[in-house]
């Protein structure tokens, strides 16, 4: 795809930065694009998007079959752990502000979270690193909120969480 006229409303996007993925809705007056993201319309600019593999309109992400998505999309398969350290995660955002830093590893958290319990997953690590706590307090607290985690218990010196789902 050469630019933004070959767009179609609908087509996925994935912003650059933050990685996360959203569905074009066309183009704001200044030329930005419209991305429709967890029901909020986000405004980016053509370089600052990927996008991605066409889908068709029948077929939803979450429907497709886990080598499919892994072909399309280029994810790996979900692994029982995921390392919540933003070297990790997004190195571009290593210098970031602490509010973008926290805000991107609890956005990836949940999502991974969403993931495990769609999947069914039974038993997973959340690496989350020592640090100030807020990170290990915000991922505990959500946890508690979810009726599908049985338990879970610090683990590694209290660097990760270990989480058992129904």
């Amino acid at each position: 795809m050469s630019g933004v006229e070959d767009l179609w409303i609908g087509d996925l996007l994935r912003l650059k930065k933050s990685g996360r993925v959203g569905k074009f809705m066309g183009q704001s007056k200044d030329g930005r694009l419209r991305i429709e993201i967890e029901q909020k319309v986000v405004l980016s600019k053509f370089e600052n998007v990927e996008v991605l593999p066409e889908v068709t309109h029948n077929q939803k992400l979450i429907d497709l079959k886990e080598e499919e998505l892994s072909q399309k999309l280029g994810y790996k398969k979900l692994e029982p752990t995921i390392d919540l350290h933003i070297e990790r995660l997004n190195p571009n955002l290593t210098n970031a502000l602490p509010e973008r830093i926290i805000d991107f590893q609890i956005k990836s958290f949940e999502n991974f979270m969403a993931e495990v319990v769609n999947r069914g997953l039974k038993y997973v690590t959340i690496i989350h690193g020592k640090g100030t706590g807020v990170l290990k307090t915000s991922i505990q607290t959500y946890l508690k909120s979810m009726d599908e985690v049985k338990h879970f218990h610090d683990v590694n010196n209290g660097g990760a969480t270990e989480v058992i789902l129904n």
